[in-house]
């Protein structure tokens, strides 16, 4: 693959983006995803180095035959320039033929953020990636597998990865990349004296119904017979339908139904649903608790909407607080219902904390000073400054999970990291 200059960015947009140039007749890209692109992915946040699929869908309204429609695929670094053009396809159109889809397999690059440009090219006349008579897309590319579980969530949010939904809407998230979900009987089925067997029936049935996902509602951690009885047919559910997704929301983690966790479970979403500081130690106490049963891997901390967090500043109280003493933590989970401002503000937060860069400075001692950063991109180009800005020093690459360790000039205490566009700064 070459490397080739494009024009100039026309737009720059947070989060995903689109641009469509309408043609009176001619072929066309249609709006597969209204509230953002014509462009989707067969994953929504891919780590670097991933083979995904990208996907449009072509229309020809000239009534006439068109053939050879050449299809140009590029990827660009979000900020330059630089197009790598990732493939090509030809496309025959009859005079009244149906809507084509079309799919152009992609390996990822180095973790950032990726313009993905789709060129329709009717007469392959055009030379490069041309704005004119394309559509693109904004995709994150990440250095690890993040996880965003939402109970709900509308369409035109941006970041979520897993989502409980109707039936009617599995084709939608699935072409975004967003893997659909069907909640399911949890704990509070004992009340109709269910069984295991009840259970693994119950779990097992969505299958048929062609459900990827299933989220089931809850989870209890004691040595009642429930409990026992739904880590076993956890365990025998994921042996009968490898292929299914097991999520479950869970009140606690507890040794007596561990073997569920371990065995079975795709991914476990502690229920921390708390409305200030107060409650703050309990997020630690859990995340502790899934490293000591080796599942920290698949285990993220859910935050409850509607009735406990309602407002932007606490739900970045809490986001900050995890990132900050529990760094390795996959992902969030979202509990309930929210008003569009807080949807709003979710995205930003996972779009802040979890896919941008973030540093912090984690240690200064008296001849030197320790910066990590536990985003989910490498860190370029951090300027840190010591005293009144007297002295700056720019770090040029700070990998995920990755530390740097700066020699402290003398006579100088006071270190500070200058905010940037480029990646968040916790205080």
């Amino acid at each position: 693959m070459k490397y080739i200059r494009s024009f100039a960015m026309i737009f720059m947009l947070c989060g995903f983006t689109s641009i469509l140039f309408a043609q009176e007749k001619g072929i066309k890209i249609l709006q597969l995803d209204p509230p953002h692109s014509g462009i989707t992915f067969s994953k929504a946040m891919p780590v670097e180095k991933e083979t995904i699929q990208v996907r449009v869908k072509l229309a020809n309204d000239t009534q006439k035959e068109v053939k050879g429609v050449v299809v140009r695929f590029y990827q660009e670094e979000k900020g330059s320039s630089r197009s790598l053009l990732i493939g090509e396809q030809k496309v025959n159109f009859s005079a009244e033929s149906e809507p084509v889809s079309i799919e152009q397999k992609w390996t990822t690059s180095e973790n950032g953020f990726y313009i993905v440009r789709v060129l329709l090219d009717p007469d392959n006349r055009v030379s490069g990636a041309s704005k004119e008579k394309s559509m693109e897309r904004e995709i994150p590319v990440l250095a690890k597998d993040l996880t965003f579980h939402f109970w709900r969530a509308p369409q035109w949010m941006k970041y979520p990865t897993v989502v409980m939904t109707k039936k009617e809407d599995i084709p939608y998230w699935q072409n975004r990349g967003v893997v659909p979900g069907r909640w399911a009987w949890g704990y509070a089925a004992g009340k109709m004296k269910w069984t295991e067997k009840n259970f693994v029936d119950s779990w097992t049935q969505y299958v048929k119904d062609k459900w990827p996902a299933i989220c089931i509602d809850e989870f209890g951690g004691g040595t009642r017979q429930i409990d026992i009885d739904m880590r076993n047919a956890l365990i025998a559910t994921k042996k009968a339908e490898p292929d299914l997704l097991l999520t479950i929301w869970v009140t606690s983690l507890a040794d007596p139904v561990k073997e569920a966790f371990q065995e079975a479970a795709d991914l476990v979403m502690v229920e921390r649903y708390i409305t200030s500081f107060t409650g703050y130690r309990g997020f630690t106490t859990q995340w502790e608790k899934a490293v000591e049963l080796g599942i920290a891997h698949k285990t993220i901390l859910t935050l409850g909407l509607g009735r406990w967090v309602t407002h932007e500043q606490e739900l970045i109280s809490q986001i900050e607080y995890i990132k900050k003493l529990l760094p390795q933590v996959p992902g969030l989970g979202f509990f309930s219902t929210a008003e569009d401002h807080l949807n709003q503000a979710i995205d930003r937060a996972i779009y802040d904390y979890f896919l941008k860069p973030v540093v912090w400075i984690e240690k200064s001692e008296k001849d030197t000073v320790t910066i990590i950063n536990t985003g989910g991109m490498d860190a370029k180009n951090v300027e840190v400054v010591f005293g009144k800005g007297a002295i700056k020093q720019r770090v040029p690459l700070i990998k995920v999970n990755s530390r740097t360790t700066l020699k402290m000039p003398a006579g100088y205490s006071d270190t500070t990291i200058t905010k940037s566009d480029r990646y968040t700064v916790l205080d």
